[in-house]
């Protein structure tokens, strides 16, 4: 029979149940709150077809939010949401489209201070101004680059008028003791409306030095290089036609030469090993023309390794050799190598195997580690160069695996993914699961370490891949290498 409770223990009841809640209903009552942001973008051709926000809180997912209201300052959009109690910030990108493009190719994050926020934001700048006064809407840089050795290249963000000789005069080259250099002329199609051009100078520059652009005193700008390395008349001053860079071993002296135009200094760091505190001693390379710099140490350096330290622009930098064909450990360090002696058996004598027809070609296209992996694959050596070439392997049903197998299936080629050494795996760690496809090459003229059976000793890389060539040369299989010199890690 159910019971019936009285008037008063109902409502006791209820104030229990009450007492009971209130904390989660406060948590959620109090822990949130409306929150609205204005966006205010502003571009300086005034069109922002297909520009939109890219927007997140703190720890969620994002989305796109476009801009619907405009001002005199540019466009808006804005975005209201409850804002949790542990969410800090509001994140956003500003893209074209489906990803196009972006402005400004990087996170940025407005802190949620206040229930509503302003934010001014600029085309090409990655400040984010709470105020429309703080904005600078003067004619800025966007770019400016060495376009030949007396040439500089300039895009402004809105445009401006060298109409009259004064405003002309205002452009200014400089370097970084603040000489400037004279101008010649400048070249743009419309004078009343500037957003781009070339400015001439009577002089070359010296790559060496660092340059600014300096436009009605606005927002002076470095001037990068990039475009010069296409000059005719650099090439003709810096080309180097020689097949010697790198290092040149005997037993009696090691050559060093090294090819870097913009160097103010460089400096040979000879260490005992490839990693770790062991530096034997820094000498000092001499500038030669076409933009080499060179040194001979008249010493047996065998098998030691090395480094150059380069200043660019008064800034030092310690490098790996790009022309080393022997690195240590991570190829931070280059070692110094009698290659002769990395040869296996009849590395010399050997032949590759005959082909005459293309239209014959079957090429199997294979990873190294991929390749012999696999726990059946009844490989010693697997992951490694030497996994490639052993025969006689199967798998647990006893069916030919690694080289057996790709002979059976009558392939003439083999096209490796990138085997060059390659930044992203650890080589002190190659016994933990690693994995890359390789297209971040490093070092492109070492082989990779973690294909070897000892990445320390920059010997057994280079001599095991030349085992792997040879081995897959005598039994009919010819090696392509997949080569990507347009990479860079």
């Amino acid at each position: 029979m159910n019971k019936k409770y009285s008037f008063k223990e109902s409502t006791l009841v209820y104030f229990i149940l009450l007492i009971l809640i209130f904390p989660l209903l406060k948590k959620s009552i109090f822990a949130s709150e409306k929150v609205q942001v204005n966006f205010h973008y502003k571009r300086f051709n005034e069109d922002y077809s297909d520009w939109n926000l890219w927007v997140w809180e703190e720890g969620k997912s994002g989305t796109t939010k476009y801009f619907e209201k405009s001002d005199e300052y540019g466009k808006i959009s804005t975005i209201e949401f409850i804002k949790e109690k542990d969410v800090t910030y509001l994140g956003f990108l500003l893209k074209k489209g489906d990803w196009v493009d972006k402005d400004i190719n990087k996170d940025r994050n407005i802190s949620l201070t206040e229930k509503k926020i302003d934010v001014y934001l600029l085309q090409g700048d990655e400040n984010i101004y709470s105020k429309v006064g703080d904005v600078d809407l003067r004619p800025a840089i966007k770019s400016a680059e060495l376009s030949a050795l007396n040439e500089v290249s300039f895009k402004l963000t809105n445009p401006i008028s060298l109409l009259n000789e004064e405003d002309i005069k205002k452009i200014r080259v400089t370097d970084h003791l603040g000489k400037e250099f004279k101008v010649q002329k400048i070249l743009v199609e419309n004078k009343e409306k500037v957003l781009d051009g070339t400015i001439k100078l009577e002089k070359n520059l010296d790559i060496k030095n660092q340059y600014f652009l300096d436009i009605w005193g606005n927002k002076k700008s470095k001037i990068v290089i990039n475009g010069v390395f296409s000059d005719k008349n650099f090439e003709k001053k810096y080309s180097y036609s020689g097949d010697d860079l790198g290092v040149v071993f005997t037993k009696e002296n090691s050559k060093f030469l090294l090819w870097a135009p913009t160097a103010q200094k460089v400096t040979l760091n000879i260490y005992e090993d490839g990693s770790g505190d062991n530096l034997i001693k820094s000498l000092s390379l001499e500038e030669r023309e076409n933009g080499v710099w060179g040194l001979i140490v008249n010493e047996n350096l065998e098998n030691k390794y090395y480094t150059y330290t380069i200043t660019v622009r008064e800034e030092p930098r310690e490098i790996v050799d790009i022309y080393a064909k022997g690195v240590g450990i991570n190829g931070d360090r280059g070692m110094i190598l009698d290659l002769e002696k990395t040869n296996p058996i009849d590395w010399k004598s050997h032949k590759k195997p005959i082909f005459i027809n293309p239209t014959d070609a079957i090429v199997y296209e294979v990873h190294i580690r991929d390749f012999s992996i696999d726990e059946s694959s009844g490989i010693k050596n697997k992951g490694k160069f030497l996994g490639m070439v052993e025969q006689g392997t199967k798998n647990k049903e006893r069916e030919s695996t690694g080289l057996d197998y790709l002979k059976e299936l009558g392939v003439t080629h083999v096209q490796i993914l990138p085997f060059f050494d390659f930044a992203s795996i650890d080589e002190t760690k190659i016994d933990a699961p690693h994995f890359n496809w390789g297209y971040d090459p490093k070092n492109y003229n070492v082989p990779e370490g973690s294909y070897s059976t000892n990445p320390y000793d920059g010997r057994v890389r280079v001599k095991e891949l030349k085992e792997m060539i040879k081995g897959l040369h005598e039994n009919g299989i010819r090696v392509i290498m997949d080569v990507v010199v347009r990479h860079v890690s």
